[in-house]
């Protein structure tokens, strides 16, 4: 176990690897009481979902959508998901780990590791002010719009500077 803790952040969909190669895929962030990521839970290549604690985490990656453990690592075996009623009948979801320790899979090969890493989910856009669909469909075409008008513009200018007078 790290005694250093690393910081997680937004980790959906990186894939889980550990010195002998991928062994799962993020699945999700849990968050602690002051809304800190905490852990990750994780599916492994075998289907069971399990808990990654933050202190277990050796690297984050982002560029390669990668977060490393090492050999020794925990991933804790999570129980099934419940929901019951909360405060004023509302569904409240939960998911609590057993403690128990997953015994990890047999990490998958190059090519297996390869194709695993082509169904990654995409990550969502936070609210840091990207722009929508329909934004960039309607910039797209002021962009066609304008090259258009600019090439038309040019040929009547090459054509009245070799001629001496507009083409129509």
């Amino acid at each position: 176990m790290s005694a250093v803790a690393t910081a997680i952040g937004n980790c959906d969909g990186y894939s889980v690897v550990t010195p002998a190669g991928v062994v799962g895929r993020v699945q999700e962030m849990w968050l602690d009481d002051r809304d800190n990521a905490t852990a990750l839970a994780v599916r492994l290549l075998d289907g069971r979902r399990g808990l990654l604690v933050r202190t277990e985490v050796g690297e984050v990656a982002h560029e390669r959508r990668a977060v490393t453990i090492g050999a020794e690592a925990r991933i804790l075996r999570l129980e099934p998901p419940h929901v019951h009623n909360g405060a004023r009948g509302a569904p409240v979801a939960s998911w609590a780990s057993t403690g128990a320790p997953l015994e990890l899979p047999e990490p998958a090969g190059l090519i297996r590791g390869a194709l695993a890493g082509l169904h990654r989910p995409t990550v969502p856009k936070t609210g840091d002010g990207g722009l929508s669909t329909m934004q960039t469909v309607a910039t797209m075409f002021v962009a066609i719009a304008v090259i258009g008008l600019s090439m038309i513009g040019l040929d009547i200018l090459v054509a009245y500077l070799a001629t001496g007078h507009p083409p129509y």
